[in-house]
């Protein structure tokens, strides 16, 4: 007997089942009950539900279709295997093996053209997988196909392009049954045979023992018509009980989709007439000729027409059956939105239809909602504070009422963890994420991939960097994570940018230098740690490896050592044996685990080792290449699901999938965008199936819209449905996914606001920031504090970090090195920040660089011109330099590398033959040594050392152009020498754009101009001066362009303050061609707007700069 219970609600389903299972019990206590559940979700849900009914759920079993099916053909007939040797995994194996034995079949050509260059096998794996898919999908949807092509059979004239196809799935049986291993008599079944033994058995058998007393068939959606009538068979032995989630209590079988209707009324048919041995085209006509047609098909709900097509095929389908119909049909008690949508939908009612006849939805009735964002994260933003204060206003609610939905639930991972995972305590959610891919979840699976790839990968830096972070392979080499940060700067700076040695050029087809390989760094390391700086056999020694910090690199080589190992053992074709074993060692040698990951390790050796079951069971004894078995267990690792947390009492997050229709109070749907849901997969261009639909056959569009119409039935107190509403770039708006548009349509239509726009009531628009001010006028709702407190005065302006009127409190400073004073005014507000405050406004972040160099950047040209600077002022070999210099790695490889190398020695030649003749003779340091008297008593000793002295001058210069900071630099050295004392030398300052010689000066002079720097410097301890040192030097330039005293002697007129002024903006804030000076993060923090300190700046630049200028002799060039 074959029984069908409908219900809208599953809920109900469940009772009656747990009412025919606690009625009518099994004989005998130990018989398990089967229910038939198309997923483990639906299982768990149902072993909960039923305890909570029976009071204990124990002794049921929870098959799945497939497997369940597969122990009913074994047990009504006689010789069926344990397994199909026609699972899609043997078959795609076997096909591997076929394939090349009909390259030459002219029906071949197309599979031949695209197998050509396949040396790996790669494409004929992927190939033989596809191909097995599709056979796969013919013995459940096509059985007939099957048998008419083993019995070789006329092909139809549509298959005519696919003529390959009967002919290989005949070579395909005729291997598999060659190759079976038969054991106690059984033969190489497959299900398109064994459906019609089983209904003829079924059919024809009085009493078979061997089956179970009854079968429970529940949640299921939709099923493969030859399976539906092998259930309707066994019903004729044992009691079958379908319940079935039917959302509508009317006869819906025939409705038509509104869309579909509209296409045929654009659609038209040309007659064709044949005429003297032509063939003429008379006439177009539409094919429905006339609007009244439409009247003979019925829409009725246009939600249900448009998304219910799964379900309305399987109701065709089994109303075609001999069933005993059953229902329980419950209408929604509440007065909402919601429940008004979901009686439309039970009673195959449109409400678009009912014209002046709208029901009014309250201005407090949030049963639905659509919610828009910028981004991913600001859904789960959003979601969290909706969930916060549903949960607030219904204190009934439970995070386990809570379902969140959404199409990828890998790419949502990240962004659920960030927002649930560090909620502050009192804003906790109990959240857990199920189906995410294993890959993504553990990093193991993810690094185990890569190392797979070792031999066709560039081993760039970033990659094997990344590899090596992993926790698990840190332990196994003992590094610490303090270890792995030195190791990653070492990295950088030994000029290790991809390839292990120099072979691995040759898999790119590049020569073969060796330069900017993991063993060039290495061997630069090491010889660093043995030796001196000099050039050892064409490698320059990284020096930073010394004495105990030098550990790190014994390990850092040794992980180096094992992934060369690794890479040799993976370069050839081999059978599965010696890749298990090579699978094997990897895993030993790499990772060092806990029980979290002891699982994931578990995984992969099951992985491997059904791959080998695979093979084994199809005879597939070829070698195998990496790129074939890293693409297995990638898709067998990638297909791995995590849904053990599926229904843990907390909110379920988990990936729109079929069969997932269970009852929550509130369904949340997430990510739902037009492109990403319904998902679209594309056919394949042999798929017969595509060319020749049937009722019943399978769709993921279809099922997608199946899904969203079972998430409106299912939910029963709220439905939230969020998707990106505008772009995160340029606030461009982005179209929802077209399911989501047409309940918005079907809402606006049927309904309206008792107050206003309904659209405005169901949708909201979030801004792009959880801390906007949107959020504090009323209009949305934040359960974020941290926000508050700046809400509470937006109108004002905010505070400044810098107040005038308040320093800090004085320190007492007795002794002043030289370096600090000098460190302190090239950026005073940077001193401030660093020294007085501990804080740094600038972040280390973490820098990898992947190519070697092709050409140098500006910072890389400046280090090479100060090399080669230092190199001809020294009167030192230039080619000792150039040859240290490339073999650093620094430089780009032969020519290119000699060329940038020659230009810079050009570049630099001309400013050396400046320098020089201040340079000849190098002097002693010279000691500095002042004591300087400031008010109130008190002294401070400036002491230090002038090291760019010599015999000839006081000397600075620099490969590039000399800024104000550097001429601030140096008129402080020209203040010491003179104040300790020292005299009878030229003090100059060279750079790219010119030379400045600076006039000597009285030592009182110079005493009392260093004694005003030092008082300044011990203001700027208590409060940031607003000095800012290019910005002044611009200024003061300006003024004193005609005449150095007009700062001195206040000279200049209000034009040329005016132009001074200008000079000084336009540093300060940049132009198009030149970054501002206070975009500087220390700046910006302490003067934003250099407008607002206009007279404490110019005060301060005139003290400063205005005896500099005085006491410049010559000036050549300017700028900086």
């Amino acid at each position: 007997m074959f029984k069908l219970y409908h219900s809208n609600r599953l809920d109900f389903l469940k009772e009656i089942l747990a009412l025919l299972i606690q009625q009518e019990p099994l004989d005998h206590p130990f018989q398990a009950e089967q229910i038939l559940v198309q997923s483990p979700g639906m299982a768990q849900w149902l072993k909960i539900e039923l305890a909570k009914s029976l009071g204990i759920t124990a002794n049921i079993e929870f098959p799945l279709p497939a497997s369940f099916i597969w122990q009913t053909f074994k047990q009504v007939l006689p010789g069926v295997p344990e397994q199909s040797p026609y699972n899609k995994s043997a078959m795609a194996w076997s096909l591997m093996t076929l394939l090349p034995q009909f390259y030459e079949h002219p029906d071949f050509a197309p599979l031949k053209h695209y197998l050509a260059d396949d040396e790996a096998g790669i494409k004929r794996f992927q190939l033989s997988h596809k191909v097995a898919d599709i056979f796969d999908q013919y013995l459940v949807y096509r059985p007939q196909w099957i048998q008419a092509w083993e019995h070789d059979q006329v092909a139809p004239a549509w298959l005519e392009q696919q003529a390959w196809q009967p002919i290989l799935w005949r070579a395909l049986t005729a291997h598999i049954n060659d190759n079976f291993v038969s054991e106690n008599g059984e033969k190489p079944y497959h299900r398109a045979g064994l459906y019609a033994d089983l209904i003829q058995r079924l059919g024809q058998a009085e009493h078979l023992s061997q089956l179970p007393k009854r079968l429970f068939v529940f949640g299921i959606s939709a099923l493969a018509p030859e399976y539906l009538k092998a259930l309707v068979a066994l019903g004729k032995h044992v009691e079958v009980s379908l319940f079935l989630t039917n959302p509508c209590q009317q006869f819906w079988d025939d409705i038509v989709d509104a869309r579909y209707l509209a296409k045929l009324q654009n659609q038209v048919r040309s007659r064709v007439l044949l005429q003297q041995g032509q063939l003429i085209t008379s006439e177009e006509k539409p094919v429905l000729p006339a609007i009244a047609s439409l009247e003979n098909f019925q829409v009725g709900n246009p939600l249900l027409a448009s998304t219910g097509k799964l379900g309305r095929d399987f109701l065709y389908q089994l109303h075609s059956l001999e069933v005993q119909d059953y229902h329980h049909f419950v209408e929604p008690l509440q007065d909402h939105l919601l429940a008004w949508i979901q009686t439309d939908i039970l009673d195959l009612h449109d409400a678009t239809a009912d014209d002046g006849c709208q029901r009014e939805v309250s201005q407090e009735d949030d049963s639905l909602q659509f919610v828009g964002c910028h981004s991913g994260m600001r859904e789960v933003e959003v979601l969290h504070d909706k969930l916060l204060q549903l949960f607030d206003s219904h204190p009934e609610l439970t995070p386990k009422d809570v379902i969140v939905m959404m199409p990828d639930i890998n790419a949502y991972s990240p962004y659920i963890q960030a927002v649930f995972g560090s909620a502050k305590q009192e804003l906790k959610i109990p959240f857990a994420i199920s189906d995410r891919s294993a890959t993504h979840e553990n990093p193991i699976l993810t690094s185990f991939l890569s190392l797979l790839a070792l031999p066709i990968s560039r081993c760039r830096s970033s990659e094997l960097l990344e590899i090596l972070a992993v926790p698990a392979i840190l332990a196994k080499f003992e590094i610490s994570q303090q270890e792995f940060e030195q190791v990653r700067l070492w990295v950088l700076e030994s000029g290790i940018r991809w390839g292990l040695d120099e072979r691995d050029a040759d898999k790119f087809q590049l020569p073969a230098t060796g330069q900017n390989t993991w063993l060039f760094g290495l061997k630069r390391m090491l010889l660093g740690y043995a030796m001196d700086d000099n050039l050892f056999a064409g490698v320059l020694p990284y020096n930073q490896c010394q004495g105990l910090a030098a550990e790190p690199l014994g390990k850092l080589c040794d992980f180096i050592d094992k992934l060369m190992s690794l890479n040799l053992a993976l370069l050839q074709q081999q059978p599965i044996s010696q890749w298990k074993q090579h699978i094997l060692q990897l895993l030993q040698d790499f990772y060092q685990v806990d029980d979290e990951g002891l699982a994931a390790l578990s995984l992969i050796k099951d992985k491997v080792n059904d791959l080998e079951q695979q093979m084994l069971q199809s005879q597939f004894n070829e070698d195998l290449s990496l790129e074939v078995l890293r693409d297995y267990l990638y898709q067998a690792l990638n297909n791995e699901r995590s849904s053990q947390r599926f229904l843990a009492g907390q909110v379920n997050f988990c990936t729109l999938m079929p069969m997932r229709s269970i009852p929550f109070k509130v369904v949340c749907l997430l990510g739902m965008n037009d492109g990403v849901y319904p998902r679209t997969i594309q056919p394949l261009g042999f798929d017969l199936m595509a060319e020749k639909m049937e009722k019943g056959d399978r769709s993921r569009r279809d099922d997608d819209r199946y899904l969203f119409l079972e998430a409106i039935s299912s939910a029963q107190q709220y439905l939230y449905i969020s998707y990106i509403s505008k772009s995160v770039k340029d606030n461009t708006e982005r179209v929802p996914s077209v399911l989501v548009s047409e309940l918005m349509d079907y809402c606006l239509e049927g309904f309206k606001a008792e107050q206003g726009d309904l659209r405005d009531l169901l949708l909201t628009e979030y801004p792009l920031q959880p801390f906007s001010p949107a959020y504090f006028d009323g209009r949305f709702h934040t359960y974020a504090k941290e926000w508050w407190l700046a809400s509470q005065q937006p109108e004002q302006t905010p505070r400044p970090f810098i107040e005038q009127d308040k320093s800090l409190e004085s320190q007492t400073i007795s002794e002043l090195e030289l370096s600090q004073l000098v460190r302190f005014w090239r950026h005073p507000c940077q001193y401030f920040m660093t020294q007085r405050l501990k804080v740094f406004l600038q972040l280390e972040e973490v820098s990898y660089y992947d190519d070697e160099p092709f050409s140098l950047d500006g910072l890389a040209r400046y280090q090479l011109a100060e090399q080669v600077l230092t190199q001809l002022i020294n009167q030192q070999d230039i080619n000792t330099l150039e040859q240290a210099v490339a073999a650093s790695g620094q430089l780009p490889v032969g020519q290119f590398g000699q060329i940038q190398f020659r230009t810079q020695v050009t570049e630099m030649q001309h400013l050396a033959e400046q320098i020089l003749p201040f340079s000849s003779q190098v002097a002693d340091d010279l000691e500095i040594k002042q004591t300087i008297s400031l008010a109130g008593g008190h002294q401070i000793q400036l002491q230090g050392w002038l090291k760019n002295h010599y015999q000839q001058a006081l000397l600075s210069f620099k490969p590039g152009n000399i800024g104000g900071k550097d001429m601030l630099q140096h008129w402080l050295l020209h203040l010491c020498y003179y104040a300790n004392g020292y005299a009878g030398k030229d003090s100059v300052v060279i750079g790219k754009n010119g030379a400045w010689q600076l006039a000597p000066l009285s030592q009182d002079y110079a005493h009392a101009k260093l004694t005003e720097m030092v008082s300044l410097f011990l203001q700027g301890q208590d409060l940031p001066l607003p000095f800012f040192a290019s910005t002044a030097f611009d200024w003061a330039r300006k003024l004193c362009h005609k005449d150095p005293l007009a700062i001195v002697q206040q000279t200049a007129d209000e034009v040329l303050h005016e132009k001074a002024q200008q000079e000084a903006l336009k540093r300060f804030n940049g132009t198009f061609v030149l970054q501002g000076e206070g975009v500087d993060p220390y700046i910006a923090r302490c003067y934003p707007e250099l407008m607002s300190r206009w007279p404490e700046f110019t005060e301060l630049a005139g003290q400063v700069l205005g005896p500099l200028f005085a006491n410049i002799n010559e000036l050549k060039g300017e700028g900086e």
